[in-house]
């Protein structure tokens, strides 16, 4: 295996990053479940380079175990569902791709309905909600078809970026702390995020389109994360489908959903792991 590390180095061209390389690739199997692209990227590869790095990656994965992510019987990574069932009962997988290694758990009513009530209006009536244009729509000058905030830690000045928008960062309030601590405690976590997007959509008009959330500021287009979403107010179907591959370039906004569930006020339901192979929407 350590023949065919330096096969992809040499025909890549990163022999300039050889030795960095070789300082985190100590043998073949570290070849094929550590590295990502952010590895190749912190040692200096270029963003294009890494990514065509990472296709022979995959299919020397895909020799080794039929796939292109580790499996989690070489990669652990336990589940929500499975961390959360030993903290409340009601948690269960809605999405398991174990070839992808994509994952959704959902917890129904796991926030008590008055609880979840006084959130709701808390988030509706005291953030100061952003009214955003995304490339879509500054061409028209309209704003996105919902409200957005990003609310960080104290001392955080990350800026949330996405599709030609630049949402700047809201220093978390006591309550959005209160709601985030309840939702980890809930799912079995013992990592806090340090910092939340929330979104407002006003009624059954508003919507989010076909995405990913693979944003350079969380890694998620190329390491494994895991994303908790709390669902307040009205039931609202989140759709999914899996991403097409690089010879449907420019297609991935057509087609049907190939699965659907609803959120519904007080459910938690999380991405995990390498998720963003997925595309998502709600109000498609």
């Amino acid at each position: 295996m350590q023949l065919l590390c330096s096969e992809i180095t040499l025909r890549r061209g990163l022999d300039r990053w050889k030795r960095q390389l070789v300082a985190v690739l100590r043998d073949g199997h570290s070849l094929l479940t550590t590295l990502n692209e952010g590895v190749l990227r912190r040692v200096g590869v270029p963003k294009r380079k890494a990514k065509e790095v990472m296709n022979d990656v995959e299919d020397l994965r895909r020799g080794a175990w039929a796939q292109p992510e580790p499996p989690r019987e070489e990669v652990p990574m336990p589940t929500v569902a499975e961390l959360g069932s030993k903290v409340r009962q009601g948690w269960h997988h809605v999405l398991k791709d174990d070839v992808l290694r994509s994952y959704a758990s959902m917890c129904r009513s796991a926030v008590p309905q008055d609880l979840a009530w006084r959130w709701f209006e808390q988030l509706r009536t005291q953030l100061p909600w952003q009214d955003l244009c995304d490339e879509r729509y500054q061409g028209e000058g309209k704003h996105i078809p919902r409200r957005t905030i990003f609310t960080v830690f104290n001392g955080c000045n990350c800026v949330y970026k996405y599709s030609g928008v630049a949402v700047k960062p809201t220093i978390e309030p006591d309550f959005v702390a209160e709601i985030r601590k309840y939702c980890v405690g809930i799912s079995g976590l013992t990592t806090q995020p340090n910092c939340c997007n929330i979104n407002l959509y006003r009624d059954g008009h508003d919507s989010v389109g076909w995405h990913t959330d693979d944003e350079e500021l969380f890694e998620g287009g190329y390491k494994d994360i895991t994303i908790l979403s709390l669902s307040l107010g009205a039931t609202r179907t989140f759709e999914v489908k899996k991403q097409p591959g690089p010879s449907a370039k420019g297609k991935s906004h057509k087609g049907p959903a190939e699965a659907s569930f609803e959120v519904r006020h007080g459910d938690i339901c999380t991405m995990e792991g390498m998720f963003q192979r997925f595309l998502g929407g709600i109000g498609l």
